[in-house]
């Protein structure tokens, strides 16, 4: 069940992000950024295009009907509206904002009123969810504390040191962690699977209208803040999501800060998946399969050990570098960006976003992930390998 939650869930997201990136132009982007740690920007008004905000301190009160990302220490949804809402920063407060489903990671995040037609998925360290708002789908939420006490339309997974859950859920229930609670307002439409290192409480006057499951217990552990709070993760549920969303992290840093270092060269890598995949995939094959054999046929010779080492470090490079040439293949599309020169910085990083985020989504999926790193490093290496060859024959 729990499986097959994540994975509709990692659909859906993937579903809106290509949408996204496919059916808009550069033009519909508002982006707003501010500098140093004191900058603040406030998002009002009524949005109708792709929404973009960083700054130390962000307040979001913009009605939309299209998606907003914000990045920053502190966030704060406010009265507003929006499709989809997607925050990472260190504190992030949901307060009388609604939207279509929301994505959050974060260190303090706190759902107070509103609501969320969809889903809502939190990652943090601290993660609330008040009584006066409102999860009209599933909730997924990972930290070291969780407390939920807002009714859920439909499932609820749950991981953390101490998990609380005291409110209506219409579907079924999946709590994992070292404490769990079961407080007497739980109303559990459906199964409450757990798995409790330290102890559970089910209130009395909780309700579970259908089975109570005890998962069974898993050989390694998770360490969450010190040598008291282990949650037992081994290769549960909640160990996999962890790793796919600090990976998903990783990947996304690694992209932006290719693209505002090298901004031609991914620039013209990402016009070249869009022109000629075809050619890049042949490229990116050459890089992949003939390179690890010349460097191989190199080191066997005293005097091309060296240039042997060095032939492996530029194919491991152009590995990395290639999944970012993916990212910039998606941004190509979706910006419609044209191959003569770079675009502006701004729409640029913007797009290369959410090409990292749906490459990452899509390859998190079970079944399908592995394929789809496999064909962004192939084309993304053989675009990025191509077009740095370019760069470097043209005349200064």
């Amino acid at each position: 069940m729990a499986g097959s939650n994540r994975m509709w869930t990692a659909l859906r997201l993937a579903l809106v992000l290509g949408v996204a990136a496919l059916a808009m132009p550069a033009s519909a982007l508002d982006a707003q950024h501010g500098k140093g740690d004191d900058s603040s920007i406030e998002v009002t008004g009524a949005k109708t295009d792709l929404t973009f905000a960083a700054a130390h301190n962000v307040h979001v009160a913009a009605t939309s009907s299209d998606d907003i990302f914000v990045a920053g220490h502190d966030i704060r949804f406010d009265g507003g509206s929006a499709d989809h809402a997607f925050a990472a920063g260190e504190t992030i407060t949901v307060a009388g904002d609604n939207a279509r489903a929301f994505l959050t990671a974060g260190h303090d995040i706190t759902f107070e009123s509103g609501s969320s037609a969809s889903d809502v998925i939190a990652f943090g360290q601290n993660v609330s969810f008040n009584p006066t708002f409102k999860i009209g789908g599933s909730a997924v939420a990972f930290g070291k504390e969780v407390h939920v006490q807002a009714p859920v339309g439909r499932d609820l997974v749950v991981a953390g040191n101490e998990v609380t859950i005291d409110s209506a859920v219409t579907g079924n229930v999946r709590a994992e962690g070292r404490h769990i609670v079961i407080g007497p307002n739980a109303k559990i439409g459906g199964d409450l699977s757990y798995r409790a290192s330290d102890k559970i409480e089910i209130s009395p006057q909780a309700t579970v209208t259908g089975k109570k499951v005890v998962l069974p217990p898993e050989k390694n552990s998770f360490t969450w803040g010190g040598h008291h709070n282990t949650i037992h993760m081994g290769r549960g549920l909640h160990h996999r999501v962890l790793h796919d969303v600090m990976g998903g992290l990783g990947f996304i840093v690694l992209c932006l800060v290719m693209t505002a270092a090298f901004p031609l060269l991914m620039a013209r890598s990402g016009a070249m998946l869009t022109r000629n995949p075809l050619m890049a995939a042949v490229v990116g094959l050459m890089v992949l399969i003939v390179g690890p054999v010349l460097s191989i046929i190199a080191m066997v010779t005293i005097i091309g050990l060296t240039l042997g080492f060095v032939m492996w470090a530029l194919i491991w490079t152009a590995l990395l570098v290639g999944f970012v040439g993916a990212a910039a293949g998606v941004a190509s599309l979706a910006g419609r960006f044209k191959a003569d020169g770079a675009p502006a910085l701004g729409p640029q990083l913007g797009w290369t976003l959410v090409g990292a985020l749906a490459i990452s989504i899509l390859g998190a999926l079970p079944f399908v992930g592995f394929w789809v790193w496999l064909l962004a490093c192939v084309l993304g290496t053989g675009a990025v390998a191509a077009q740095a060859r370019a760069l470097m024959a043209k005349p200064a």
